[in-house]
């Protein structure tokens, strides 16, 4: 860490009054080594350490590799399930854990940067509470209905019944619409990780061929490797509907990707991505900023839910609250 100067000030309210307190003489948390990255992922990671230390509480931990890491809790802490916020959230991952594969417990356990950690942290709760569910899916994508169901880490149980790869989604809802019919949600969730974590080559897939043929959804399937994911992603949903009679519009089967406010590549992505539906589909793909989903939620919560969305805003949206360590780090 280097060197702190005093006339680096940080503002600290004591009651109703604010001070400029210079930076030296304020204990800094333990942070831990953190990512090299000098874009928004780097931020977002030191902001991760920042909260690992100061709202948790907790002892720098270290990667699957044995390195230690500001963005991981050791493997005490983790086994405690103490990177997830809430016991809907720890229901959730040992619900599904259960199951068999989908969840990483080393990234829901240990790495407070992890996607699938912020799944379970923002999405557990509504899951079980469907009247909220469903007011914030109403509040954010402007839908009409109910939400009936969510399921983490979705894929087919016979997967040669639908597209014959190993392709699942973060999070799915079932929707019952006005008319009275289920239509499906795809949820997918980035925090830092990149958009070309696993890419297959779809287009030269015949299952994929033949749902481009049978649904009129895409004009044809995109090429780029940051656009795998989200095809790959809706394709499944449009398969399931398919194969199970389920509602399906110019909206639904609808992909929703949630991210961070700072992640400039979502916006353009999905731009990107609409770009290869045919235009009477354009409205079923939506991106939405995981600060957003945290204001709805927490509008829309009863007054028991406010702390942990008051949590969850400072871990996931409210960057500002470790800005003191940029100068410092």
């Amino acid at each position: 860490m280097a060197q702190l100067h005093t006339e680096i000030n940080v503002e600290v309210t004591i009651g109703t009054d604010r001070y400029a307190i210079p930076m030296n003489l304020l204990p800094l948390p333990e942070i831990g080594p953190t990512s090299r990255d000098r874009t928004w992922r780097g931020r977002v990671q030191l902001h991760m350490a920042w909260y690992r230390s100061t709202q948790l509480g907790l002892e720098v931990g270290s990667t699957q590799f044995g390195k230690p890491s500001g963005v991981h809790l050791t493997e005490a802490d983790g086994l405690r399930l103490l990177n997830l916020e809430s016991d809907d959230a720890r229901r959730a991952y040992v619900t599904r854990h259960g199951q068999g594969w989908g969840l990483s417990p080393f990234q829901c356990q240990r790495s407070v940067g992890s996607s699938q950690a912020m799944m379970l942290n923002l999405f557990a709760p509504l899951a079980s509470d469907l009247p909220w569910l469903t007011n914030v899916i109403r509040d954010l994508l402007q839908l009409d209905g109910t939400a009936q169901g969510v399921h983490f880490e979705w894929a087919p149980t016979k997967r040669s019944l639908y597209l014959g790869d190993m392709t699942r989604v973060d999070a799915l809802i079932e929707w019952r619409t006005s008319s009275n019919q289920i239509g499906l949600i795809v949820c997918e969730f980035k925090l830092t990780d990149r958009y070309t974590r696993r890419v297959l080559p779809i287009s030269e897939t015949d299952a994929y061929r033949n749902l481009l043929r049978a649904s009129g959804r895409w004009s044809h399937w995109p090429t780029e490797d940051r656009l795998n994911q989200l095809a790959r992603s809706h394709a499944l949903a449009e398969a399931a509907s398919h194969r199970h009679g389920l509602f399906r519009s110019g909206t639904f089967p609808l992909l929703v990707l949630f991210h961070h406010k700072a992640d400039a590549e979502a916006s353009p992505l999905t731009e990107r991505y609409g770009e290869f539906l045919h235009d009477s589909c354009m409205t079923s793909v939506r991106q939405i900023a995981v600060e957003q989903l945290i204001l709805a939620s927490r509008l829309l919560a009863e007054q028991q839910q406010h702390q942990l969305m008051d949590r969850l805003a400072a871990r996931y949206s409210q960057l500002e609250r470790s800005d003191y360590l940029v100068a410092v780090t």
